[in-house]
């Protein structure tokens, strides 16, 4: 265990608790059936060239035009080698199948960091997958992963830095000055109409309902019947009606 720390150049004061059992003729036999819970608790924790600033780093650095993964991920490999994470207490949970532990999600925070780390240590093949995750709360929750993977001799650690480079072109795409925008001026927009509906003229209006005039009534002619005439008399005309 002592070499598998000095691997990780990892410091601290280790203690838990662990209920195991076992069975086998053999070394490997006796390691192939080991299975039990416990947990691992670590005062004073260090980890050599992981420092938590790193993140704080990369996100304020001055770069001018959006960089790709590959430099981002340089970027925060170079951070990380300026300070080492510090935490006061870690408590890691774990359960233990076959020769196999499984380390559940331990969780613990710093100054401008929170870290969560998991793993499992296959101890029939001496060999390990863990990872540490660094998260920044204040800075879009910009975050990147440490793995180690590989024989407890010499893990190959990677750096999973998608998160951070999310994070870093989101603000990149902020800081880009705006144009000013032109508005299109507005064109009055006539609607189409329905057929125009000719009202006529009120006055000819009632001029046609009017009835045609009558002509005046003619009285009947008169009927003028002959007067007898008598010699020496006046002549008189009689009118009848």
């Amino acid at each position: 265990m002592s070499n598998l720390l000095d691997t990780f150049a990892l410091r601290g004061e280790a203690g838990g608790s662990v209920n195991v059992s076992m069975t086998g003729n053999s070394p490997s036999q006796l390691v192939a059936s080991l299975s039990g819970q416990g947990r691992v608790k670590v005062a004073n924790f260090v980890l050599e060239n992981a420092d938590p600033n790193a993140i704080a780093t990369v996100m304020a650095a001055d770069i001018r035009k959006a960089p790709d993964e590959k430099a981002v991920e340089a970027m925060f490999a170079e951070a990380l080698n300026r300070g080492h994470l510090r935490l006061d207490a870690i408590d890691a949970p774990f359960l233990l199948t076959n020769g196999i532990l499984r380390f559940q999600a331990a969780r613990a925070a710093t100054v401008g960091v929170e870290v969560t780390a998991n793993g499992t240590l296959d101890l029939n093949r001496l060999a390990m997958e863990t990872q540490i995750t660094l998260e920044s709360p204040l800075s879009r929750k910009a975050g990147a992963t440490l793995r180690w993977s590989g024989p407890f001799s010499a893990p190959e650690r990677k750096l999973d830095t998608r998160a951070l480079f999310a994070a870093l072109s989101v603000k990149m795409i902020e800081r880009e000055p705006r144009g000013d925008i032109k508005e299109t001026p507005k064109q009055d927009v006539v609607p189409d109409l329905p057929p125009a509906i000719v009202v006529p003229d009120k006055k000819k209006r009632d001029r046609s309902s009017e009835r045609p005039q009558q002509p005046n009534a003619v009285p009947p002619p008169l009927n003028l019947s002959p007067l007898p005439l008598t010699p020496g008399a006046p002549r008189e005309r009689q009118i009848q009606n």
